[in-house]
């Protein structure tokens, strides 16, 4: 049971990220007639300070880890086509980017310890 409450906050919270992340990752802007894609920067930090920010408060890797896998499976999710044939997570470079982006800093992220909120002076 000790584990289940480590685990479902981070999955949780993944599903969370993984959704707001889907659609933030294709923001860009127009500068000097051609896209800059900042969406493709910041969606990746935003899991990236999310996943580390439930690591610390709960203290384990294991939130991590769930919150790495609930990510998976919003993007396989979204990844995949709906009745009507839409897809939320285009076949395009910068959907490819992402996910292969995300995917390595969300598993290198979650194998190192997190850090105690209370760290003691030498």
């Amino acid at each position: 049971m000790k584990f289940l409450t480590k685990w479902i906050p981070g999955f949780v919270l993944g599903l969370v990220a993984g959704s707001i992340t889907a659609f933030a990752h294709a923001d860009r802007i127009k500068l000097f007639d051609q896209p800059v894609y900042f969406g493709l920067v910041l969606a990746p930090v935003f899991l990236l300070v999310t996943q580390r920010g439930i690591m610390s408060y709960s203290k384990n890797r294991i939130s991590g880890i769930a919150f790495a896998l609930g990510w998976l499976a919003i993007t396989l999710k979204m990844g995949s086509q709906n009745a009507d044939g839409d897809l939320a997570l285009g076949g395009n470079w910068f959907t490819s980017a992402y996910v292969g982006l995300a995917a390595l800093v969300l598993s290198m992220s979650s194998v190192i310890s997190p850090r105690s909120k209370h760290l003691t002076s030498q």
